[in-house]
């Protein structure tokens, strides 16, 4: 089929009207084969469509790549997190394992000075005990109160001596009769004694 120059070949063969709605050239019975210059721009157009559609596929690989690497990064940093921390784990484990000995010991220790400060407090007076921190305390605690305790011990059994019977705890000296006057009035009886030569 020639066309005339002006005429669109979709308007019918130069009668002006328009073909029917959704009728084509070849459905007109129009079989002619497309022209070389339809089927180049056909060819451009798919040769486009091909280009895009593989520059869109680049892409799309390219950013699948980028994520399964940055997936695969974080699953590396993970697992080197997570044996990181099981090292740390370990060494913390050994540390304990290594330190059981001595808090058993320290207990051992302690149990045994709980034992003593009960045994030496017992016959105590209940104005010392009364400040007892308790059998729940901590060791050092209870260390700490029967150091401090001592002193205040010491001056109840001093009272408490004073009121038996017998020799006072601090007895004032044997050769110590009288006040500071009494000895001045001996110490001139005595230079008068000796300037009268005994007269």
């Amino acid at each position: 089929m020639t066309t005339n120059p002006g005429t669109d070949p979709a308007q019918g063969a130069g009668t002006g009207t328009p073909p029917a709605h959704g009728a084509t050239s070849t459905s007109q019975g129009d079989t002619s084969p497309p022209s070389i210059a339809e089927l180049q721009r056909q060819l451009a157009e798919l040769q486009s469509k091909n280009a895009e559609y593989l520059a869109d596929n680049q892409k799309y690989r390219k950013e699948r790549k980028e994520q399964e690497a940055a997936a695969q990064a974080t699953e590396q940093q993970r697992l080197k997190e997570q044996g990181e921390y099981k090292k740390l784990a370990e060494q913390h484990e050994a540390r304990a394992k290594e330190l059981e000995p001595t808090a058993a010991r320290f207990e051992a220790l302690a149990a045994k000075i709980r034992k003593q400060i009960q045994t030496a407090t017992k016959d105590w007076p209940a104005e010392i005990k009364a400040f007892y921190p308790g059998d729940d305390a901590d060791v050092d605690q209870l260390q700490d109160w029967y150091d401090r305790s001592q002193t205040l011990l010491e001056k109840l059994q001093t009272q408490a001596r004073a009121t038996l019977p017998g020799n006072r705890p601090n007895p004032p000296a044997a050769n110590r009769a009288g006040t500071q006057a009494d000895a001045d009035q001996r110490n001139r009886q005595s230079f008068v004694r000796q300037r009268s030569y005994g007269l």
